[in-house]
């Protein structure tokens, strides 16, 4: 599985080359608008690294994953430096 996630202010619509190439490369893709942006619920906690990295580590597990690639620009590659941090045997690069 290969997770994308996007910077601020953008969507998971920014990642749609990226999406299309790696699936046509055989890849299971996933990217997710953050909590809160595009079309998704406004979370009503505390919007931090911890929960949306348990959040997104949910959403490996709902499809099917044990382990996933992560890829993230802006504020996603803050997400994916910290989920690399404290998921590090889920993380597959």
């Amino acid at each position: 599985m290969v997770l994308l996630l996007h910077g601020f202010p953008e969507l998971a619509y920014s990642w749609r080359h990226q999406v299309a190439a790696l699936g046509a490369a055989g890849f299971h893709v996933v990217a997710p608008d953050l909590p809160g942006y595009g079309r998704s619920d406004k979370p009503d906690v505390t919007y931090d690294c911890e929960w949306i990295n348990g959040c997104l580590i949910g959403l490996v597990d709902a499809c099917g994953h044990e382990r996933a690639v992560v890829a993230g620009h802006d504020w996603g590659g803050i997400l994916v430096w910290t989920m690399a941090r404290k998921y590090p045997v889920r993380i597959a690069g």
